[in-house]
């Protein structure tokens, strides 16, 4: 790399050293919050119909149970991660009670805002690629084709292409 290249790149860096916890712009934990927030209930919400459509069509076959409990599973954890979001969000609102903004209760609305979303996308798309076993093995074969290549791509993204 050329010197010049080199002190471009060491400018943009930060001061601080890499060892030193990151204190994000509350503006920007709100918004985080309030996105995954949305989502997550969003998201449930579809998992939630999805389950109930299946729960209300009695069939006894097993491929059912398997597509119900992960809808089921996905409900669950986009609720928790709803309730994740809002404890974020009430931590870093303007006015928030001084205990409530500290870094144990930061981290653990954080975590459970993102653990649970990420499961719940992940048990969704099982949901999908269940079901279309529901109708036959050939549309089974596709549906678990496309909710493979979604988490496949989902997990490309997370990790930053």
């Amino acid at each position: 790399m050329a010197p010049a290249a080199k002190h471009r790149l060491d400018e943009t860096r930060s001061a601080a050293p890499c060892c030193e916890p990151m204190t994000p712009d509350p503006a920007y934990l709100a918004e985080f919050a309030r996105q995954f927030g949305f989502l997550s209930a969003f998201l449930g919400g579809l998992s939630g119909a999805f389950m109930v459509q299946l729960l209300s069509a009695q069939q006894p076959r097993r491929i059912f149970t398997w597509v119900i409990l992960a809808a089921a599973a996905a409900t669950v954890a986009f609720i928790v991660s709803v309730l994740g979001s809002t404890l974020l969000l009430f931590a870093v609102l303007p006015g928030a009670p001084p205990g409530l903004g500290s870094a144990r209760v930061l981290t653990g609305g954080g975590t459970l805002a993102v653990l649970p979303f990420l499961a719940g996308v992940y048990l969704l798309l099982l949901t999908v690629g269940l079901a279309g076993f529901v109708r036959s093995r050939r549309t089974g074969w596709v549906t678990a084709l496309l909710a493979g290549a979604g988490g496949l791509l989902g997990g490309w993204t997370l990790v930053g292409f």
